[in-house]
């Protein structure tokens, strides 16, 4: 305290001294309000206060984080730490808890998500927050450790995803996979307060390079936010987080994770896949100029007449022209006809059988709620998620586009030429050039078919 003359003054000090300001935890307690409305002292004075505040605050971490280096037992005391009863012990100790403690914890009742972060939240700002915020990294294992002990406390927070772990939702190393991004809400919660952390004990960690304070807290404002959420606040907040998920495309992170971080893409009936896509191509359209050139397509050849929608047929007339080859039943049949198998990349219809189930595990594609070949209601189903489009054929294949855009979904072989079309050829030189017959189209195509690597 003996700073506090040279760094604010003799009358500043003075005066806190008069008040009983004696103490750094005392001085460290001082607010905006007290200093100009209770001490009557100038906006200058309390400028100078704060950042002598901020000197101590960061003096004190640097300080607990040279002690924290040397004492090398402390993940292991963490690991010690955190078992079913402590996680239980935590969240009685809560008072944002205890409702849920006594109520759907107590009968078993599935949480919602809301109040599964609230869970993970308290958690996370028991066991972590001294250790992030004094620039330690959380340990894969202490945060397995953790995601286990709630499960464990609580089973009606497991998760039922038979290809997932139990404690998926809370912590599933590498997304499932060798290697790669964590998924779950405790590493989403660890990587987002690293992200808040103070300046002077922040890790430069490959996961958090471009995502800021203020992201990170709009973040995790996004992940409380329900399905049911006004679609306005919404896009909103994934506008402000737009530039950090095109960091994430540019590492071509799985679709999988991205919709770990940001499940609302899938959601308010695919409202967030075109924002996403506006905003990264701002003067591509999508399939307005591949249904203006729908005539032409269907001159192509003479198959596929059997399907209701002229959409579907010039789809398919173009990737038969594209991979040289129509509906040739594979050595390995998916027990499909021929012409569905074909066209499944693409579009699935309904099947006869009424306990066929669609796979709902492989890319996009899109699905009509009638029997084979015929027009309905459209459906674009990715990850076990359905966005309804409508009867419009053009609408349900405008969104698989952005989707395989926007979420960096790998792109099946059997569609990989259609798709670069679609992206060369239909949204730039179509949109600038306009084709009027069907020789033009197929001078295109078979520039395409040149050009366009082998699948």
């Amino acid at each position: 305290m003996e700073r506090l003359p040279q760094e604010l003054g003799e009358e500043v000090a003075a005066r806190l001294v008069e008040n009983d300001v004696t103490t750094i935890e005392t001085f460290m307690m001082l607010s905006q309000e007290m200093v100009m409305s209770n001490l009557q002292m100038k906006l200058g004075s309390w400028l100078r206060i704060q950042k002598l505040q901020q000197t101590f605050h960061e003096s004190e971490i640097k300080s607990e984080t040279i002690q924290t280096s040397l004492n090398n037992s402390n993940p292991i005391q963490l690991d010690e730490n955190i078992n079913k009863d402590s996680v239980i012990n935590v969240l009685e100790s809560s008072p944002q808890c205890q409702k849920l403690l006594r109520g759907k914890l107590a009968e078993g009742v599935s949480l919602l998500k809301k109040e599964k972060l609230l869970i993970n939240r308290t958690l996370c700002d028991h066991f972590f927050l001294k250790e992030v915020n004094a620039g330690r990294s959380i340990t894969t294992a202490v945060k397995k450790k953790l995601a286990q002990s709630i499960i464990e406390a609580f089973d009606c927070l497991t998760c039922n995803a038979e290809d997932k772990p139990v404690e998926a939702d809370f912590f599933w190393e590498h997304n499932g996979e060798a290697s790669g991004e964590h998924t779950g809400y405790i590493h989403f919660w660890i990587r987002n307060k690293q992200a808040q952390a103070p300046s002077s004990v922040k890790r430069k960690r490959n996961n958090v390079q471009n995502l800021t304070r203020e992201n990170a807290d709009t973040i995790d404002e996004l992940l409380e936010l329900d399905e049911n959420t006004e679609y306005s606040i919404v896009e909103q907040l994934m506008r402000a987080t737009f530039q950090y998920r095109d960091g994430l495309r540019k590492r071509s992170i799985r679709y999988a994770e991205m919709l770990d971080q940001f499940p609302h893409l899938l959601l308010h009936d695919g409202q967030s896949v075109h924002c996403d896509f506006e905003l990264m191509y701002p003067d591509k359209d999508a399939t307005q100029p591949f249904s203006t050139i729908v005539p032409l397509c269907l001159m192509l050849n003479h198959f596929y007449d059997e399907i209701a929608c002229v959409g579907i047929q010039a789809l398919l007339k173009i990737m038969a022209v594209l991979t040289h080859q129509g509906n040739v039943r594979k050595a390995d049949p998916t027990n499909l006809p021929p012409l569905e198998d074909f066209a499944s990349v693409f579009v699935r219809w309904k099947q006869e059988a009424p306990n066929d189930e669609i796979d709902t595990s492989c890319a996009p594609f899109i699905y009509c709620d009638t029997l084979a070949f015929a027009e309905g209601m459209y459906y674009v189903i990715l990850d076990r998620s359905t966005i309804a489009c409508g009867p419009d054929f053009f609408q349900a294949l405008d969104l698989l586009l952005k989707i395989y855009k926007v979420l960096n979904v790998k792109v099946p072989s059997r569609a990989k030429k259609t798709l670069d079309f679609f992206d060369v050829f239909v949204y730039k030189i179509l949109k600038y050039s306009r084709v009027t017959r069907v020789n033009d189209l197929c001078a295109h195509l078979s520039k395409a078919v040149k050009t366009l690597p082998q699948a």
